[in-house]
């Protein structure tokens, strides 16, 4: 595992979501202790949040991680020296928010009042990683760091400590693999510069499979050593399905979210489970969801949104699409989809395949507030 970048991808967005706390700051910067291996800064601002690390050999630059979230993307650029690689990927908080909000009311407040269990193995979504292995965490004791108390866990697994500072997911200092990482300076409250958040352009799209169940509910049981049980106001909703490629592809459990970006309000529908998933997102502009009925999207850019079907192996990509609003309640929202799309084939050995590929047009109806 890449520890420091398991670090960026623990910070998950806030808003009703309960697996990261309230921050005790609109704003942050953090600057790491500079070592003859490492050295560090970390800016985090509402949703947004950005990491950088310098490893260093022999007195040299040996390559340059920046790990940068938005709340629904996750962004890690690598830079060794005239080369660098940039991924994204869906930032794995709103999909746990998503599905956190499909629980029934008792469900999400036993879910919210057991989280001490799982941090005391260093976070939930940590923990949600390693839900087929025994990780052994010795009892967190508490320290200061930088003057910040911080609870100490200790993971014998990785022969790694890490001092999380109290009352949030922020590793304030990490000791593994003879690397020792920690903060000397901590500014709250302070001005970010515009450009530090900024996404890199040349980031491609790098999907993650989903896991079998929702995230949210596999850590419910986890805790609670049950199923949740589903929110009785949920809209029941039929499959969709979609003929692509001569089959026929089903999604359940498509469910869709709202997420303000200084760039607009977007609109995010997904699906979970194996073998396809969904992953549609748009810009409605300035439109709320009450008053998105009869409205219809043209998405030409990424910057407008796309929608991918998405396989291990495969993916299906929208190159221009249109979606049409046909119907929205206050429990679930139906789309018509539209466009021309690429379907985009991983080899074994080269860059994948890509070819324009024909996507009969959809319906789909999604479920969430």
């Amino acid at each position: 595992m890449n520890i420091l970048l398991a670090l960026a991808v623990l910070l998950c967005q806030q808003d009703e979501n309960p697996l990261v706390p309230k921050y005790p700051f609109k704003s942050v910067k953090i600057t790491y202790k500079k070592t003859d291996k490492i050295d560090g800064i970390a800016w985090i601002s509402g949703v947004k949040q950005y990491m950088k690390w310098i490893h260093m050999r022999d007195g040299k630059v040996e390559r340059e991680d920046v790990n940068l979230s938005d709340g629904t993307y996750f962004y890690d650029v690598e830079i060794k020296g005239a080369r660098r690689e940039a991924n994204k990927q869906w930032h794995r908080g709103a999909r746990i928010k998503a599905d956190f909000a499909a629980l029934d009311e008792a469900d999400r407040k036993k879910f919210a009042g057991s989280l001490e269990k799982l941090w005391n193995r260093w976070s939930p979504t940590f923990a949600l990683d390693f839900l087929d292995d025994k990780i052994e965490v010795k009892l967190p004791r508490e320290e200061k760091v930088c003057g910040r108390d911080c609870q100490v866990v200790e993971i014998a697994q990785f022969r790694a400590t890490y001092w999380r500072w109290k009352g949030t997911d922020i590793v304030l200092k990490m000791e593994s693999g003879g690397v020792v990482l920690e903060a000397e300076k901590i500014e709250e409250n302070v001005a970010v510069p515009d450009d530090v958040f900024k996404a890199p352009a040349d980031a491609e799209m790098d999907d993650v499979g989903a896991f079998d169940l929702p995230e949210a509910r596999q850590i419910f049981k986890m805790l609670c050593g049950r199923e949740a049980k589903a929110d009785p106001r949920a809209v029941a909703v039929k499959p969709a399905t979609i003929k692509v490629d001569g089959k026929t592809i089903t999604l359940k459990d498509v469910t869709f979210q709202t997420n303000e970006t200084d760039d607009g309000n977007f609109a995010e529908i997904r699906s979970e489970g194996q073998p396809w998933s969904l992953e549609m997102r748009f810009n409605m502009k300035k439109a709320g969801r009450k008053d998105l009925a009869g409205k219809t999207f043209t998405l030409k850019g990424e910057d407008e949104g796309f929608v991918a079907i998405v396989s291990d192996k495969v993916r299906y990509v929208t190159k221009e699409a249109t979606i049409k609003v046909v119907a929205v309640s206050d429990r679930a929202i139906t789309l018509a989809v539209s466009g021309k799309w690429m379907k985009i084939e991983e080899q074994d050995e080269g860059d994948p395949k890509k070819s324009d590929m024909k996507v009969d047009d959809f319906e789909i109806t999604a479920t969430g507030e």
